[in-house]
Order: structure tokens, then C-alpha cells, then sequence
């Protein structure tokens, strides 16, 4: 089995949105211990940083989340990918970092859309940013 898909019927209305935002948090958590594993067992892995993989956005409305090994594969990756790739390779340091998001309204002609963007955030509050490190805005 290579793929597993999920249909949750998230972010239909804003009225779900608080269910909606608690299982994506939920769902990040789950890729990056998935992403854990892998380092654990198929170290070592090429650090995130070591140009072994870029940042690429996914076409607005389409979500493929992906392992390190498919990001690896690919060699390109959106933001919920690597943040959870980062947060894998801190946890596997001892460091107890999480994924986390913010979120942004955006206007269209067909009226408000949310627009989540997936962070590392460590104990201490500072968010790192591995989109942004790998090419985030020079698009």
C-alpha cells in the first residue's frame, strides 16, 4: 500500500472552521512523528537544509501531504512537508518542537478564502520557517 487518502470534509464553511483547524493540528502531529520514525529508521537521511529539496506551492485548493522519502523523491515540497520534515529532524536532536500554523483571509472575486501556512515552532516560542529557507517568495 503507497498511498492512503483521507476525506474529512474540513474547512467547508466557517462555522467548522475551530473543528477544522483542530484536526489539522492533529493531522501535522501525526506526519511529523510519521517523518520521526523514518529518521529512525532509515538513518542517516539527508538534513532538510542540504539542498536535497525545494520549496514548491501546491496549486491553491489541492493538498498532497508527503513523507521526507517523498519529498526526497521529488525533490520539491509545500509547506506542511517541510515543517514536518524540521520537526522530525529537531525531535530526533531532543529538541521538542511542533509544527504549528497561522492563518490568513485572503479576498477573491469569489469572495473570502483561508490560507493556512505551516511553521516550526520550538519551546521557547521562536518559529522557524523551512519554506521560507528553501524558496518561500523567490517563486
Amino acid at each position: 500500500m503507497r498511498r492512503i487518502e483521507y476525506d474529512l470534509g474540513l474547512f467547508r464553511n466557517e462555522a467548522e472552521r475551530g473543528y477544522s483547524e483542530a484536526v489539522f493540528r492533529l493531522l501535522l502531529s501525526v506526519l511529523a512523528n510519521a517523518d520521526l520514525l523514518y529518521l529512525r529508521t532509515h538513518y542517516p537521511i539527508p538534513s532538510i537544509y542540504s539542498g536535497v529539496v525545494r520549496y514548491e506551492r501546491e496549486p491553491l485548493g489541492q493538498e498532497k501531504w508527503k513523507g521526507i522519502s517523498a519529498c526526497i523523491r521529488d525533490g520539491f515540497a509545500d509547506c506542511e512537508d517541510l515543517a514536518c520534515w524540521r520537526t522530525a529532524e529537531l525531535a530526533h536532536k531532543g529538541i521538542r518542537a511542533r509544527p504549528a500554523f497561522w492563518r490568513r483571509v485572503h479576498r477573491t472575486t469569489r469572495g473570502k478564502i483561508n490560507v493556512y501556512h505551516v511553521v516550526v515552532l520550538y519551546p521557547d516560542g521562536r518559529i522557524e520557517d523551512p519554506s521560507r529557507r528553501l524558496g518561500m517568495g523567490r517563486e
